[in-house]
């Protein structure tokens, strides 16, 4: 599976920035989906392996509720959690007891929390690559492209978010696969919250 990503990392840093997509597809029109795509979906959860240099694999699933709210809970290769809104991201480890916090604007997630995302304001695509039915985007802050890159990846029929990678500014890689469809939750905003409250408090006592 590592190599994979690396020679799709290899594909979309070296090729030219204009690559011919499949289909006779063009790359705009390929940004244009994942934004109506993405917009579309706003309240949305799916289980996920995640890979990550320098670890092993980990599964869980993730939640997520724009503007502002995502949860992540590991399930293997053991129990963690990762509480996300609009301006802290929290790891909770409670086998070592042990909780975290740092913005979010150092990580992507602030990008895939945005009420509305754009792949032209703040951000913007600098390749795309078409593999089989998959398509990928290269995306890159405009104020700072070497910060790092997030390559989203879709599938073209149906047309559908399959994982990202996450490439930072050290190279280093994580990649994630979504492994069943993204479907709408219920969950509710205090959820998020009070989750997040609970486990701080478990920490405590």
């Amino acid at each position: 599976m590592m190599k994979s990503v690396l020679f799709l990392i290899f594909t979309l840093v070296f090729s030219p920035s204009k690559t011919k997509a499949a289909k006779d597809v063009s790359a705009q029109k390929w940004v244009e989906k994942a934004e109506q795509y993405l917009n579309t979906h706003k309240q949305w959860q799916a289980s996920f392996r995640q890979e990550k240099t320098g670890e092993l694999p980990k599964t869980g699933i993730i939640w997520v509720t724009r503007p502002g709210l995502l949860r992540i809970d590991y399930q293997s290769p053991e129990i963690e959690h990762l509480y996300i809104n609009n301006k802290w991201v929290t790891h909770v480890n409670p086998r070592f007891q042990e909780l975290s916090n740092i913005p979010i604007d150092a990580t992507p997630a602030a990008f895939f929390l945005s009420k509305h995302i754009s792949l032209s304001a703040n951000v913007r695509v600098t390749g795309t690559s078409c593999e089989g039915n998959e398509v990928v985007l290269r995306v890159v802050e405009k104020e700072d492209p070497n910060k790092g890159m997030v390559l989203l990846i879709f599938t073209q029929a149906p047309f559908a978010m399959k994982g990202w990678v996450i490439i930072d500014a050290g190279k280093n890689v994580t990649r994630i696969t979504l492994t069943t469809p993204v479907v709408r939750h219920d969950k509710k905003h205090a959820w998020f919250i009070e989750e997040t409250s609970s486990a701080r408090v478990k920490l405590r006592d």
